[in-house]
Formats: C-alpha cells, sequence, structure tokens
C-alpha cells in the first residue's frame, strides 16, 4: 500500500491517483449527461471526456449503472456537506429550543438559510431530474434509486 492511499466509504482503500482518475470520470459524466441526457451518453464518450481509456473506466465501475450510483452519491454527500457546514455557522447553532414554540417565520427563515447555503451545481439539477424521471418509467432503475437515496437533511443534521 502507498503512502497516498486513503480510506473510501466503500471499503479498501484506494490510491490518491486511482481517486483522482474516478473522479475525472465522474466530473465527465457529469457534463456530458447535463448536455445530452444520461442514456444518450456512452460509457465510450465518458471516457474520452475524462481522456481516459475503457479500462480506466471498468477498474473504477462495473458499468454505467454503478457510476450513476456513485455520481448520485458524490452530488448527494456535497449537499450533506454544504447543510452542515451551513447549520454549524448559523446564527442560531449554539441555541437550544427546548420546549420552546418554533414560529413558522422562524422556520422559515432557518429554511432559507439552508437552502441559500446550497451551491448545487446545476448540472447536477438536469442530471437528477432525468434520473427521477427514469425512476418513474423504469422498476429496475426505481429499486436502484431507492436504494441509493438516502434524506439529504436528515444526513446534515
Amino acid at each position: 500500500m502507498t503512502a497516498d492511499a486513503t480510506d473510501t466509504a466503500d471499503g479498501p482503500r484506494t490510491s490518491a491517483r486511482r481517486e483522482r482518475t474516478r473522479e475525472r470520470l465522474l466530473d465527465a459524466a457529469l457534463a456530458l449527461f447535463a448536455e445530452h441526457g444520461v442514456e444518450a451518453t456512452s460509457i465510450e464518450a465518458i471516457c474520452e471526456g475524462a481522456d481516459f481509456t475503457r479500462g480506466a473506466f471498468y477498474s473504477n465501475f462495473e458499468d454505467k449503472a454503478a457510476l450513476i450510483d456513485a455520481l448520485s452519491a458524490r452530488e448527494q454527500d456535497r449537499a450533506v456537506e454544504q447543510l452542515r457546514a451551513a447549520i454549524l455557522d448559523a446564527p442560531w447553532a449554539g441555541e437550544t429550543c427546548d420546549g420552546a414554540d418554533v414560529d413558522a417565520a422562524t422556520i422559515g427563515r432557518i429554511v432559507t438559510t439552508l437552502l441559500r447555503a446550497l451551491t448545487l451545481d446545476p448540472r447536477w439539477g438536469v442530471v437528477n431530474s432525468e434520473l427521477r424521471l427514469r425512476a418513474m418509467r423504469d422498476p429496475r432503475a426505481a429499486a436502484a434509486h431507492a436504494v441509493s437515496g438516502r434524506p439529504i437533511l436528515t444526513d446534515a443534521i
């Protein structure tokens, strides 16, 4: 194992170089999915967009579905981290609300503050919408979407 290996949520340690390769493939997929659509984008196009071979793709992902799952997880993790940071930086971070009534205006201010803290990539909005539509139309995609989907706000807290 090299000194530049890192722990991953998937288990085994991966090298920093392998992680950079994986990120470039995910970045290329996001850009191409947003521009051309998930179904219309081939693995070959993703490899070309990331300037890697198919071998690099398949050493990181079993197939296109695995890449989509990894992309969804990455974008969701980014949103969770942004929300977590916003919660910790918020003016109310040190306050407690035990037994206190919180009015709708206060809840509105909290939600607005958290949503403004999100700087989601607009391309992800396009791709995520397509994935949700795909899940509505295809029972296999729906099952995969349900497994990978998790409540973002709950994870942030």
